[in-house]
């Protein structure tokens, strides 16, 4: 480690990834690459330079590829530059593999990660009648027979029940007795919770109104609580839940990103289903494998692909692109490093801006993105419904044999209520209904002969009010003719008005 005290200039081949090393766009003209070059990995290796003392030069690798081993023990791309000493140090995205590790050195891994899946979110669907899903087709046709049978009982009960009967004021309509509370209303009332102080007035009646109060309240905190998870098992449907249900599909494409450890993992991999999924890759590597990793991102994109790559790389992926989702957890467990050459040493370093929190902080910085909120609630609200359950469980509709009870409870209350309304009715109206119908009628006749009465009273005002027009018509034209007869040469004899 103390070589690199007395280093001037070194030279790091850096595979372009974002956001380990990100090329700046604005300083594509900058002569130097430390001007131009920025990212989670340029950033560790300014906080290393600064701890040890040393400058150095950053420059790409040349031919872009992290680096594979071939048949005749051969190595490519970054290891390859590492190991020919023709850089001190590689820095990037690199994993850190046994094969690797037998050409360089590696450090301490700054950052821990796994092979994952990344996935486009399925389009949310709009359908107009979703809020009928929380209950089945059955519940709905019972909630219906519930509603306007409940309505007639309770239409029934009020005109059996003596308390709610009312008089009409029209006594033309012999059946002069109808209850005061109506079917049309009955149930609209009950389940909008109105104010039925004043209407409610029998016993039975009542007691179905109670009924139909507790039948309501129950079935909206069913409802309620099936609606809540449907809701979040919305969020939470994918056509794959994990590598098994990928591995066990034909209709989603999937493949890695070819000379990385990705490939390595599933090439040499002898437990199922990754020994699966490599023949399957292999054997349609054009449509499977890619050159880089942008191009299985792109892939992801258009949809029906997945692509597997390191998580790290796929939580800042879809913490800056809110269409890509990370489908189930890690495959494996790896590290990033910095590769130098046989007989280096640099993990002191690295350990110690672990110890300091500096590198969670630059990680936090990089992968922060305007997806990270959203990921965040959707984390939460995961975890919180799913706290106790199984996360496989899925949201079913209520079925008759989930919600029976309730009608149990509202068909005992319609029972309990029309006997009410049978027996009030027995004990209060047949002793004194034919007193009660000899009253009425003679209420009725009362009424009636008021409505003679006022009608005779109207015909005798309305004539007089005729004769009285007539006869002041006359004297109108009487003061007529006696100005035309002041004026007259002659004197005609005056007529009286006719007053009557």
């Amino acid at each position: 480690m103390n070589a690199f005290h007395f280093v001037s200039m070194l030279l790091y081949p850096v595979p372009q990834s974002q956001p380990y090393v990100v090329l700046k766009k604005a300083s594509v003209t900058s002569s130097t690459n430390e001007d131009r070059l920025d990212g989670f990995c340029v950033d560790i290796l300014r906080e290393v330079a600064l701890l040890l003392g040393f400058r150095f030069e950053l420059r790409l690798v040349r031919d872009g590829t992290y680096g594979t081993v071939n048949a005749r023990g051969e190595w490519s791309g970054i290891i390859r530059e590492v190991m020919d000493r023709e850089a001190d140090l590689a820095i990037g995205d690199l994993t850190i593999t046994v094969s690797r590790s037998r050409a360089v050195d590696f450090t301490l891994p700054f950052l821990n990660t796994g092979i994952g899946i990344l996935y486009r979110k399925p389009p949310q669907e709009s359908r107009l009648f979703y809020f009928l899903l929380p209950l089945s087709l059955d519940v709905w046709l019972c909630l219906m027979g519930a509603y306007f049978g409940a309505g007639i009982i309770l239409h029934l009960a009020a005109r059996m029940a003596p308390s709610e009967w009312r008089q009409l004021m029209a006594c033309a309509i012999r059946s002069v007795e109808v209850p005061h509370f109506h079917k049309h209303t009955s149930n609209w009332r009950r389940a909008t919770c109105d104010d039925l102080s004043s209407l409610r007035r029998a016993a039975s009646t009542r007691l179905l109104a109670i009924s139909w109060w507790v039948f309501s309240l129950l079935m909206v905190s069913f409802y309620t609580a099936n609606m809540a998870a449907f809701l979040v098992n919305e969020k939470l449907q994918f056509p794959i839940e994990n590598v098994h249900d990928l591995a066990a599909q034909s209709k989603i494409r999937y493949g890695c990103m070819a000379s990385g450890s990705t490939e390595t993992f599933f090439k040499e991999s002898k437990l199922e289903p990754f020994e699966r999924m490599w023949t399957v890759m292999s054997n349609n590597r054009e449509e499977s494998l890619t050159s880089t990793a942008a191009e299985g991102v792109e892939r992801v994109r258009r949809g029906d692909y997945a692509f597997l790559m390191e998580a790290a790389t796929i939580e800042h992926l879809v913490d800056h692109d809110c269409q890509l989702a990370q489908i189930g957890g890690p495959l494996d467990s790896k590290g990033y490093g910095f590769a130098l050459p046989k007989g280096a040493h640099l993990s002191e370093a690295i350990l110690r801006l672990q110890e300091r929190g500096t590198i969670a902080r630059l990680k936090k910085r990089w992968w922060t993105g305007q997806c990270s909120k959203q990921r965040e609630l959707e984390r939460i609200e995961t975890s919180q419904s799913l706290e106790g359950q199984d996360s496989a469980e899925e949201a079913n509709a209520l079925n008759v044999s989930n919600v029976g009870g309730i009608f149990l409870v509202l068909l005992g209350g319609l029972g309990v209520s029309s006997i009410c309304a049978i027996i009030e009715f027995i004990w209060k109206t047949h002793p004194s209904s034919k007193v009660k119908k000899k009253a009425l009628e003679t209420t009725c006749d009362l009424m009636e002969l008021s409505k003679k009465e006022s009608k005779t009273s109207l015909e005798v005002l309305s004539t007089a009010q005729q004769e009285r027009s007539i006869s002041v018509l006359p004297a109108t034209t009487l003061q007529v003719d006696v100005i035309d007869s002041r004026e007259a040469p002659t004197h005609a004899p005056q007529r009286q008005p006719d007053i009557s």
